[in-house]
């Protein structure tokens, strides 16, 4: 469930990234979802967003590339144990989490789009028109949440690398709409000096083989 209508596509960042998150079922390893810490409220300012935002043009292209992988079945994925990331790794992986919270917060859409790899884009518009010129205009004005309604990251746990060599980790995030605290699993691929997010698994189901 992601946009589905243009007037859906104006929607605060929070919005838009809670309906792609939160749609979802995981089967996962055992403790693939444990904590490994006392989850702590890191609200990142929206100061933070300094990624450039994508351009009109490159999403375009971006979403003109057929999707490399869809989806063959709707039977949910098994998240694999991986390596523990080292230190170097998991920094890089939470410095791009803090920087996505800063853009919810800022209410920056565009600038959360270069976060996310061009296929989990091609992912997230799958069901839906890329957005016109005007769509894109409206997205690319900052709706920025009050400070008493800003996203935090509780936190960062289990950060894992894979043998493609792409990462993963449990991420909790708290929403100031939301009573409960959400947790996601959220995949990684290195692009350059940074990790960019890959995909997303909500917390719908839960089920240990």
């Amino acid at each position: 469930a992601v946009f589905t209508t243009r007037a859906q596509q104006a929607a605060p960042l929070r919005w838009v990234v809670l309906s792609v998150l939160a749609t979802a079922a995981i089967v996962f390893t055992p403790g693939a979802f444990a904590q490994t810490a006392t989850p702590t409220p890191d609200t990142p300012p929206p100061e933070l967003c300094r990624v450039a935002p994508i351009s009109f043009e490159d999403l375009q292209a971006i979403l003109a590339t057929p999707i490399a992988t869809p989806s063959a079945s709707p039977t949910a994925p098994t998240i694999p144990e991986g390596t523990p990331a080292d230190p170097e790794t998991a920094a890089g992986i939470t410095a791009t989490l803090h920087e996505l919270i800063a853009c919810f917060n800022a209410g920056e859409v565009l600038r959360a789009y270069s976060l996310y790899t061009p296929d989990y884009l091609r992912r997230i518009y799958s069901t839906q028109d890329p957005p016109t010129e005007a769509a894109y205009a409206v997205l690319a004005t900052p709706q920025p949440a009050d400070a008493d309604a800003r996203s935090a990251i509780l936190d960062v746990a289990g950060v894992r690398v894979f043998d493609d060599g792409s990462a993963g980790a449990n991420v909790t995030i708290r929403y100031a709409h939301i009573p409960v605290p959400k947790t996601f699993f959220f995949t990684f691929v290195r692009a350059g000096d940074r990790w960019l997010i890959a995909g997303a698994l909500g917390e719908i189901s839960f089920s240990v083989p």
